[in-house]
């Protein structure tokens, strides 16, 4: 109860206006000459535990008219098996025009529970009255929905969790260790209807253990339904942690081993000349997109074949008829000589050269003409 006195002045001149005793929930309208209104509200209800709401209503549970004085709580909260008498803070009484017809506090009227009814002493209830009822008991985490919890692993994405009882999950596919139940992090419980519930380990009275992969919760009342999805947080060591080297670990996701392309067999067997001392062209163009280096392998059997080269054409175009020689010779030219060889050539582009041709030559073709196999990388 709260006991306000209100007194007037006027040049000096102090008078009483009114004393007045207000109930904790109770406001004091004062009309002011001259027009003015002072009102005074000492309503004060803690809205932060679980409150009730009619269908619809966005509430953490239902609340429906029963009698003149009773109101029917349903849909409870999954952490909640009933609500205590102790644990209603208030109700506010709405009528059907949206006003607040009364607001009952644990202060001024007496409050009992019999199973989910909720009987409130000297109400007037009507059945076209809707209630919200407030109570102190604490939301998991803060709230009936969103972690405040946060952790290095989460299931679906690191690992699964499947229902397994109305207390227990089975856990699956884990990548870590469960070594301490203080790894458990939290719960987060998305039902197939309704709101999501969010449990944090040790927090108002919630404990969580593991044992051979199942995840009991204790303190939460029967949280688990069939349907259920589940987000469970579990700390470890921290992803891509070194512990042994004390450092982060880094991956490159294109290594430069990775831009070379697997040997590709251009000709086998092949004449190294048609026409004598005239080039001749060694398979088909090779495409130089996005590369820039060009790694010949030539593996090249003399017989009686002499003066042997092998050349690269630069073109700019695909199936075109211009070919390009490249400004210094021994850039694009070289000598096989006139011996069985296997040799390695590389030639640059620097990523501007589109498609490259190779070609052959011989000044003597002899009775029996030199062979060619050639087999490319590309960087």
């Amino acid at each position: 109860m709260s006991s306000i006195a209100i007194r007037g002045k006027n040049k000096g001149a102090a008078g009483l206006v009114t004393t007045t005793t207000l109930g904790t929930n109770e406001a004091l309208d004062v009309n002011i000459a001259g027009g003015s209104d002072l009102n005074i509200n000492t309503t004060s209800i803690d809205t932060s535990g679980y409150s009730g709401k009619a269908t619809g209503g966005n509430g953490d549970f239902t609340t429906a008219y029963t009698s003149a004085i009773t109101i029917t709580l349903s849909d409870l909260p999954s952490d909640v098996t009933a609500f205590l008498a102790d644990d209603i803070a208030s109700v506010v009484q709405v009528g059907t025009a949206g006003g607040v017809t009364a607001t009952y506090d644990r202060d001024d009227v007496v409050m009992t529970m019999t199973g989910n009814v909720l009987t409130v002493t000297g109400a007037t209830f009507a059945a076209s009255d809707t209630f919200i009822v407030y109570t102190n008991v604490a939301r998991p985490s803060g709230g009936s929905g969103g972690a405040t919890a946060d952790a290095e692993y989460k299931s679906p994405t690191d690992f699964q969790a499947a229902y397994t009882s109305s207390t227990t999950v089975t856990l699956s596919a884990l990548p870590i260790s469960i070594t301490d139940d203080s790894q458990i992090a939290y719960v987060k419980v998305v039902p197939a209807s309704g709101d999501t519930a969010v449990y944090v380990n040790g927090s108002n009275g919630v404990t969580m253990r593991e044992s051979a992969g199942v995840l009991t919760i204790s303190g939460a009342g029967t949280p688990f339904v069939t349907a259920d999805a589940y987000e469970i947080g579990i700390n470890a060591q921290k992803k891509a942690y070194d512990a042994g080297l004390d450092n982060d670990k880094v991956n490159v996701q294109n290594p430069d081993w990775e831009h070379y392309t697997a040997p590709v067999q251009l000709v086998t067997a092949s004449d190294i000349v048609a026409t004598t001392t005239v080039y001749k062209d060694q398979g088909g163009e090779i495409d130089m997109t996005g590369y820039d280096t060009l790694g010949l392998f030539v593996k090249f059997t003399v017989n009686d074949s002499a003066t042997n080269t092998i050349k690269i054409l630069a073109k700019y175009e695909s199936g075109g008829t211009d070919e390009f020689i490249l400004e210094t010779t021994a850039d694009y030219i070289k000598t096989l000589g006139d011996a069985n060889i296997n040799i390695y050539y590389e030639f640059e582009t620097n990523g501007t050269i589109p498609f490259l041709q190779v070609q052959s030559t011989a000044t003597t073709v002899g009775a029996t003409e030199g062979t060619l196999e050639i087999n490319y990388t590309k960087k």
